[in-house]
């Protein structure tokens, strides 16, 4: 009888460990606890919703690739609004990101308060937009008013935190109304 209890319970510890080795194949789990993706990846389809209990700004804080984009939600004063119980989606460029930009476009962002909260804002929407959403709409509708095809995201998978979801992305979204104009016949 005992042996057949140590083979059933061999059994179940050797199904954990596949269920965990397969769920560490395509992310980590940060230091908050929360289930965050690797730069650059994707997650597959059945993979679990990735939820934490921590808020937006503090995921992005605790995760590091983000110092570029907090602290121009620093200088717009946008900090406290995303920490609050108000429910919004970031798109989130990473650090790796803004390099791939040209310094004097980044300054240019970055610089001039409109031009800022214009850019910020083209990165925010209301509400907590999910993967499911984003499966069924073809474009998101953000703060500035302008819409975000979902190509731009759906390569990231959503992070559900208390109050709504980042998306870490891989490149800047820069409306074409904020670049700065070139002089005729640059």
């Amino acid at each position: 009888m005992k042996n057949f209890l140590l083979i059933g319970l061999a059994i179940i510890v050797l199904i954990v460990a596949t269920v965990i080795v397969k769920t560490d194949q395509s992310s980590y789990v940060s230091s908050s606890g929360g289930m965050v993706l690797g730069v650059g990846g994707s997650a597959p389809t059945n993979s679990p919703i990735q939820t934490t209990s921590i808020n937006d700004v503090d995921l992005l804080t605790q995760d590091g690739n983000f110092t570029i984009f907090l602290e121009a939600l620093k200088n717009e004063g946008l900090l406290e609004t995303l920490s609050g119980p108000a429910k919004y989606t970031i798109l989130a460029p990473q650090d790796s990101a803004f390099a791939s930009l040209d310094e004097d476009t980044i300054t240019y962002l970055l610089s001039d308060q409109d031009t800022l909260r214009k850019f910020l804002m083209h990165h925010i929407a209301q509400g907590a937009i999910t993967d499911k959403d984003l499966a069924s709409d073809s474009a998101v509708q953000m703060l500035d008013g302008s819409k975000v095809n979902t190509s731009a995201i759906t390569k990231s998978r959503g992070i559900v935190t208390s109050n709504g979801v980042i998306y870490k992305i891989n490149q800047v979204l820069i409306p074409t109304n904020l670049l700065p104009q070139k002089p005729q016949g640059s």
